[in-house]
């Protein structure tokens, strides 16, 4: 009897599965590798997602500026108040009369109006009023010459005189009112009060230019703001350096005012730089 020959299909069979496990394999390795590959994929998308959604801690939290943020509203949340302007300063006198166009001369440091029923009053303030002894006031012998039209030098044996005429100035001045009193000034520079005759048509005067020669006054005419009181002197502390003529030429200039009569600043009151 004839034997078949079975090593053929058998060969054939084993060659067909191990090229069907070698692809089942290879399949399923690629598989794996992609899906290791979208897991590794998702996990960095979701830990790029969890770092972008974590709440920020509120102490990093950093204003972008809050200086200006709490000085810009109150806790009631309205406007923090505005700093009330210096109502005894030169500046302010001008606003009152709304002039803009003109201003004092930076060399004035001061500025007041005297009136003919004020000028035998006794001295004001000071700490101790027996300071203020015959020698500084209106009508003596010291005083005669502060009482005269034009420049007159504060120096050392005098200089207490000025608190008299300009009280507030001697106290925002004390160092320059020491200096006078130590000889401590520099040479060629003195302080000065000008004397120049008020009148009662005008109700302020600006004192806007200082020369060597000569000096520039602005009248300031305010109908409202007329008082019927006779004025004596507008009167200008100044801080000059180099030479001074006593009687310098005094150019005037009128200006007018439109302010209400409730508004007209206090006409004997000193103004300080």
């Amino acid at each position: 009897m004839k034997m078949l020959n079975l090593s053929i299909p058998f060969t054939f069979a084993f060659t067909l599965v191990a090229f069907l496990s070698t692809g089942c394999t290879t399949d399923v390795a690629g598989t794996a590798e992609e899906q290791n590959e979208l897991k590794e994929l998702a996990e960095a998308e979701s830990s790029s997602s969890t770092d972008n959604e974590q709440p920020t801690s509120s102490s990093a939290i950093q204003p972008s500026n809050p200086t200006v943020a709490s000085s810009s509203s109150d806790n009631n949340g309205g406007s923090a108040p505005v700093a009330k302007p210096d109502t005894s300063s030169l500046s302010y006198y001008l606003q009152q009369y709304g002039i803009t166009d003109a201003a004092f001369d930076n060399n004035v440091l001061a500025s007041t109006t005297t009136y003919r029923e004020n000028t035998s009053a006794p001295p004001q303030g000071g700490e101790n009023p027996g300071s203020h002894d015959g020698d500084t006031r209106p009508g003596t012998v010291v005083a005669t010459e502060f009482d005269r039209q034009g420049f007159h030098p504060f120096v050392k044996q005098d200089i207490d005189a000025l608190e008299y005429f300009f009280p507030e100035a001697y106290e925002k001045f004390a160092k320059l009112i020491n200096d006078i009193k130590n000889d401590n000034v520099q040479e060629g520079c003195g302080l000065y009060m000008l004397n120049i005759y008020a009148d009662s048509r005008y109700a302020g005067h600006i004192l806007t230019e200082v020369k060597s020669d000569s000096v520039t006054v602005l009248d300031i005419k305010a109908d409202a703001c007329q008082t019927g009181t006779q004025a004596d002197y507008a009167r200008f502390l100044v801080s000059y350096c180099g030479e001074l003529d006593r009687n310098p030429e005094v150019v005037r200039k009128v200006v007018e005012a439109n302010v209400p009569k409730d508004k007209c600043p206090q006409v004997d009151q000193e103004w300080v730089k």
